[in-house]
């Protein structure tokens, strides 16, 4: 088991995991141990809960390529993000996680503003 997540009220683990002759897969399980279930095939890598606990992030490998992936629990539709790179080890990126554009502000803040120390001039 690798990876290990676990959801946003603690009630639940995500994991990755090999399974002897099969395709690695993520798993969700209860915090009592009990029902522990497959949730998406041919996928490995970080796991990252979306805040309300309705979705994961998580890495899948299609055509060669690795991809950023979500899967929403209601409907466990699989919705590709980004692409991550080829199956090399070179470059490739290995973390991700969930943010509230509510948290950061969409207009400058004065104090967050770079100080510029001196004006351009351009002639014509």
């Amino acid at each position: 088991m690798h990876y290990p997540a676990w959801s946003p009220d603690g009630k639940k683990l995500a994991f990755a995991m090999w399974r002897r002759g099969r395709e690695p897969g993520i798993y969700i399980i209860h915090r009592d141990g009990k029902k522990c279930e497959e949730i998406v095939e041919n996928a490995f890598g970080t796991l990252a809960w979306s805040p309300d606990g309705k979705e994961l992030l998580y890495r899948k490998t299609v055509a060669g390529h690795k991809l950023l992936f979500k899967i929403d629990f209601a409907s466990r539709t699989e919705t590709p993000i980004a692409r991550l790179g080829p199956t090399t080890r070179h470059g490739q990126n290995t973390g991700w996680d969930w943010f509230d554009p509510k948290v950061l502000p969409v207009s400058p803040e004065p104090h967050l503003l770079t100080t510029a120390w001196a004006k351009v001039e351009t002639t014509n």
